[in-house]
């Protein structure tokens, strides 16, 4: 009887674990540890890919999970659009789709895709703008959980039949925009242009004063040619109706400053790094809450960057010293005043 009894507990005690084990292993966005990949797929096709639509190819998704080595048949397609030009990036951003079965148990479990951003080109100061936008992309996260949500990876790439890796850099994972949109409870839409007055003014306000001080010229929240809506942000759909804007695609900001980065035509400025406001005019109340949302952020936006170890100390600074110039302009209401009146109303965007 005593046996049965130890056995018995021995029994449930594994009944037990089992779940909080397999529970024990966090989804890919769950953390911001830095997670090793190895990606395998012949490049030159996908790289070389320049058409409207690119084509999927077969690749193996392998990295090491709480049971020990993955590997995870996968397609890949080149993603993008400017930095899917070859004379920008030798290799472009890429979209991964991943088959439930084979991702089931996993730290990808519950992600049928996602968007991974590359080093673009294989040097270290492309590797920092890439460290940089993710730090963006994380910035945002801080206001909002109506944000993409990002993982830091380090990937090698590999191709069949060789035995170093083609390049080995950082690269990053973006949240797939159905994934972000059921997370918040909202629907993504379909329409390539949407009614201004349908956007939720605080929300929105929030998403156009992030651009401001990321020095981000080139958007639109209320349409997009071809596609669903909107340039460099989509639109949500809450419960409401109201629409819910999330920026995205952070790299020609002036905040990670690459050397193809252009500010959008026709604006009367050179550089990523001058500043110009481009939102609508928003109600006093709307616009005063999200500029009291970034200041009040500051200090945790600061420690993202003052923490990153992969991020040169030169990179480092210009960056800070870049977003202190929109601090600055946000702590001086009079300046506030002058650049929302002399600017919002000629927006329209």
């Amino acid at each position: 009887m005593k046996l049965f009894r130890c056995a018995l507990a021995a029994l449930l005690c594994s009944a037990l674990a089992a779940p909080a084990a397999a529970a024990a292993e966090p989804r890919l966005f769950d953390g911001h540890e830095l997670l090793e990949i190895e990606l395998e797929a012949t490049w030159d096709p996908i790289r070389r890919d320049d058409t409207p639509e690119p084509a999927q190819h077969p690749a193996t998704l392998s990295f090491t999970g709480a049971a020990g080595l993955v590997r995870i048949p996968v397609q890949i397609a080149a993603s993008g659009r400017s930095r899917r030009t070859e004379d920008v990036c030798e290799l472009p951003p890429l979209r991964l789709d991943l088959p439930k079965q084979e991702r089931k148990g996993t730290l990808f479990r519950g992600i049928g895709e996602f968007k991974l951003v590359t080093h673009c080109n294989d040097n270290a100061a492309f590797e920092q703008n890439l460290l940089l936008e993710y730090l963006v992309y994380r910035s945002y996260g801080l206001l909002t959980d109506a944000s993409h949500r990002v993982r830091l990876l380090r990937v090698r790439y590999r191709e069949p039949g060789r035995a170093k890796p083609r390049w080995e850099r950082f690269g990053f994972a973006i949240e797939d925009a159905a994934d972000l949109a059921k997370r918040v409870g909202a629907k993504r839409i379909a329409e390539s242009q949407i009614d201004g007055r349908q956007l939720e003014p605080v929300a929105t306000s929030r998403a156009e004063m992030f651009f401001f001080m990321i020095g981000m010229t080139d958007f639109s929240l209320i349409k997009r040619a071809g596609g669903a809506c909107c340039h460099n942000a989509r639109a949500l759909r809450r419960p409401d109706g109201m629409l819910i804007p999330v920026p995205y695609d952070f790299d020609q900001t002036g905040v990670v400053n690459p050397d193809y980065a252009q500010p959008a035509a026709g604006l009367g400025i050179r550089s990523v790094l001058q500043r110009k406001f481009r939102g609508q005019c928003r109600p006093p109340e709307a616009t005063q809450a999200s500029i009291a949302l970034l200041r009040e952020q500051r200090g945790a936006i600061r420690a993202l960057f003052e923490a990153q170890p992969q991020l040169a100390s030169a990179r480092k600074r210009r960056a800070l010293d870049f977003l202190d110039g929109f601090y600055r302009w946000a702590d001086d209401p009079q300046r506030v005043t002058a650049t929302l009146t002399a600017d919002c109303a000629q927006s329209a965007r």
